[in-house]
Formats: C-alpha cells, structure tokens, sequence
C-alpha cells in the first residue's frame, strides 16, 4: 500500500511541475506579450554605449548568490526625461 501511495504522489507530484509552452499563455492575462517584451529589450541593449553599458553591469550584476542593497534609490544616469 505504502509503494502504491508513493508512485502516486511521486506521479502527480511530477505532472505539476511541467513546463509551460509560450503558446499556452494568455497575453490578456499577463497585460503584455512576452516575446515583444524580449525584442524591445534586445533592441535596446544592443543600442546602448559603453558607459551604460558599464554602468547597467556595476549596478545590477553581482555574483551569484549576492546581492547589494543599495543606500540610495537607483536612477538612471542616462535617462533623458
């Protein structure tokens, strides 16, 4: 009885877990659609100049598993608005 309860929970545990395909999404019920988001970021990092560049990598890329919180809120030196 114990095998028969464990290969079930261990079957259904298993089947929750399944990747979610992008096709199964619903972009009204994220508000935006997924793969736009993408190619409007990667068109924009790949417009960005060595200082940004330096910058976003100083600001938000650490080691993995650290973090720094920052003192400060942080703004974007670059921002024309």
């Amino acid at each position: 009885m114990r095998k028969i309860i464990f290969a079930v929970s261990f079957l259904l545990t298993g089947l929750s877990y399944g990747q979610i395909s992008i096709d199964t999404i619903n972009i009204n019920q994220l508000g935006y659609d997924p793969v736009e988001l993408g190619n409007n970021t990667s068109e924009s990092l790949k417009k960005m100049t060595k200082e940004e560049k330096e910058w976003f990598t100083s600001t938000f890329i650490h080691r993995r598993g650290q973090f720094k919180i920052p003192e400060e809120p942080i703004v974007d030196p670059f921002d024309e608005k």
